[in-house]
């Protein structure tokens, strides 16, 4: 989103599919560049989303509001469930729309419309470094739900795959 959006400190961003695993990373690292980022998650996140200072939280299973149409210099969509229309929608005149999934739709956006990009994952070692020195220094902040060791990782990711999530990220330790 960094690098394909050339996003800036001051920009408006909404991030689609916020509460996910990546939705989460494009928040902290968003929000660590000085980005004034808004939200859009299913209904089960949005109290916990709420907490948090995010200019806007707006619940995916709902219209996006008028209020927000034509806010936002990027839009990141990690969910998948924007369609093009909505994404026309919320972008500013000069801004752009950031897909990560590869879908048909999708990848004719990023052809024939130069206000659409599609991220396909090919980091390089500096975007790691920096990735690396965020965390490192404590401002890449993503919150952790629940910790196992190796020998309970089984048991964990069997619970994953049948729903039984919580806000924030798994984590598998080495034992």
């Amino acid at each position: 989103m960094v690098v394909v959006a050339k996003l800036k400190a001051g920009q408006s961003v909404m991030i689609n599919g916020a509460a996910g695993g990546v939705g989460q990373a494009a928040v902290a690292i968003a929000q660590t560049m000085g980005a004034v980022v808004s939200v859009r998650v299913g209904p089960s996140s949005i109290a916990e989303m709420a907490k948090r200072e995010f200019a806007s939280v707006v619940d995916y299973s709902q219209p996006i509001p008028a209020r927000l149409h034509h806010s936002f210099d990027v839009v990141l969509d990690c969910h998948g469930g924007l369609t093009a229309r909505e994404e026309r929608s919320l972008i500013k005149s000069g801004g752009v729309a950031v897909d990560i999934v590869p879908t048909l739709s999708n990848m004719r956006r990023a052809i024939l419309s130069s206000r659409h990009r599609l991220v396909r994952a090919a980091p390089s070692q500096d975007i790691l470094r920096k990735v690396t020195d965020l965390a490192s220094s404590g401002k890449l902040l993503i919150p952790v739900n629940r910790t196992s060791s190796l020998s309970e990782a089984i048991s964990l990711i069997k619970d994953l795959e049948t729903g039984k999530r919580g806000p924030g990220k798994a984590v598998i330790v080495l034992d």
